[in-house]
């Protein structure tokens, strides 16, 4: 079932930061404020904003990455391990060149 538009379409512009604001009937409705997240994905040529997210974006890296690590059955002990033998090897890495 297709999904009507509710509002009319509205156009806003690009600044030099990449930055747009969205009309204030689109964060009325949502009830968006300064420092809200918002889901973007991409469908066919469109992109769109899905919805408001009520948790940080590391909050999601971290969940999509649990659950990854789940299901490739990975303990939470190896990601350790693994994350501190990259962090040892950034940190020769940088050594070397200083």
């Amino acid at each position: 079932m297709k999904e009507e538009l509710i509002a009319s379409p509205q156009i806003v512009k690009i600044t030099s930061k990449g930055q747009f604001t969205l009309p204030i009937q689109f964060r009325k409705d949502l009830k968006l404020d300064r420092g809200t997240y918002l889901l973007v994905n991409k469908m066919g040529e469109k992109y769109i904003l899905i919805e408001k997210i009520e948790t940080s974006p590391l909050e999601m890296i971290k969940e999509v990455f649990g659950k990854e690590a789940k299901r490739k059955s990975i303990s939470k002990e190896d990601l350790e391990e693994t994350i501190e033998k990259v962090r040892e090897q950034m940190w020769e890495e940088i050594n070397e060149k200083v």
